[in-house]
């Protein structure tokens, strides 16, 4: 069972009282809503159902993100993020130190 949907709010606060997030699950909190979260999960690891902080945990250690592909991924009707958000999304990512390829 991943029981994802129950870890995180449906808003698209981040949760820390307002302030710019400083962390990747932040990041995606402050875009996605737990559904479009859930989502995007789904499509990056079909086979493997992974958390949210598997993800994080996964590219804060180095793991290069390949912005194509996250692109499309976050573009995919099931999750269905505007442009705006997703470039806004890497912007933060960027910003917390995430890499991308």
């Amino acid at each position: 069972n991943n029981n994802i949907n129950n870890n995180f709010g449906t808003g698209n606060g981040t949760g820390s009282g307002g302030n710019v997030p400083d962390t990747c699950e932040e990041c995606f909190r402050a875009f996605l809503n737990a559904n479009q979260i859930s989502a995007y999960l789904a499509i990056f690891s079909p086979t493997t159902p992974i958390t949210l902080d598997q993800f994080c945990n996964n590219v804060e250690s180095g793991f290069a993100i390949v912005e194509a592909q996250f692109r499309l991924n976050l573009g995919n009707p099931s999750v269905g993020l505007s442009e705006e958000d997703i470039n806004a999304l890497i912007a933060c990512l960027e910003n917390v130190g995430i890499e991308f390829s």
